[in-house]
Order: structure tokens, then sequence, then C-alpha cells
């Protein structure tokens, strides 16, 4: 199985893309997190509130069902 790539974002790119996950709905802010490749899991039939995201994505695993 190889290994999974996990993008890390500079200062510009993360406030471009906090800019963007405000307008958005749970649903669509999750689809587009996971899409993302920012964080390093995340699961299926998640549901992200939050407006904010972490300074360091990358070493934040979501499971399933959250």
């Amino acid at each position: 199985m190889p290994k999974k790539v996990i993008k890390k974002y500079n200062q510009k790119q993360m406030l471009a893309i906090k800019a963007r996950i405000v307008a958005m709905s749970g649903a669509k802010r999750s689809k587009f997190l996971a899409e993302s490749g920012m964080f390093a899991g995340f699961g299926v039939n998640v549901y992200w509130y939050c407006r904010s995201i972490p300074e360091e994505p990358y070493m934040v695993k979501l499971h399933n069902n959250i």
C-alpha cells in the first residue's frame, strides 16, 4: 500500500482556504477538506461545523462518523 502524501500549505494558501470555507455549509466544508488532503486522515460521514482549521492540520486524523 503506497504511503499517503500529506500536503503542507504556507500561510497565504491557508488564508485563502479559510476564506473559502467560511461561506460553505458543514457538509460542503467536509467534502472540500477531505479532498484537499491537508489532514493526516479524514474519515467518512464527517461533518465539519467549525469555520476554522487547526494550525497544523497535517497532524490531525478525523475518523468515521464524527
